[in-house]
């Protein structure tokens, strides 16, 4: 992987701030609405990560308008070229690291029923992060194939979010249906 760089927290923050500045409250809403399904953080992460790219200089407090004290951030030429350099990169697909996937493997260690009601859980969980997503997309992409460029770089990451949950939610329904009919299968007729 040498010559590739690693997605980072700053690399989500900088692109957020493309939008222009921000008090830190207002990023983590733009950033939770923006970018949010595909990538988490905490309010505590983004803050201590802002306060990271200002001493390097990527960001910058904006000065106050005198009627609030409010601190707004903005991305600095320097935090432009640093995400650009990062954009211009080429990029490895992601690992899938999924605890479910760990759990269904060691399943035999519990009950059944265990691992199925997880499953469920998680089956449920994914839909109604795919609603979410349905939603978003509806309100602000309700013409996908006439979108501007700039309108498809919003748009792109909310599909792939869709397609990424339509999926999870499909491979917990056939995992499910899986085990329950090997269960069926292992106590006879």
């Amino acid at each position: 992987m040498q010559g590739v760089i690693a997605l980072a927290l700053s690399h989500a923050i900088l692109a957020t701030l493309l939008d222009g500045p921000v008090s830190g409250y207002a990023l983590m809403k733009r950033f939770n609405s923006a970018i949010g399904y595909f990538w988490q953080a905490s309010h505590q992460q983004i803050y201590r990560e802002l306060a990271t790219l200002e001493h390097q200089g990527q960001v910058e407090r904006m000065p106050t308008d005198g009627q609030t004290t409010t601190i707004r951030y903005a991305l600095t030429e320097a935090g432009r070229s640093a995400l650009t350099t990062w954009v211009m990169q080429p990029s490895e697909p992601g690992v899938m690291r999924e605890d479910v996937l760990l759990k269904v493997r060691a399943g035999q260690l519990v009950p059944p029923a265990t691992l199925l009601a997880e499953l469920r859980h998680r089956r449920d969980l994914h839909a109604k992060r795919l609603l979410t997503y349905q939603e978003l997309q509806l309100r602000n992409f309700s013409d996908p194939e006439h979108l501007s460029y700039e309108q498809c770089l919003h748009y792109l990451p909310l599909m792939r979010g869709v397609l990424f949950e339509t999926e999870n939610v499909h491979w917990c329904e056939q995992a499910i249906q899986m085990l329950e009919n090997a269960r069926q299968l292992q106590s006879g007729p």
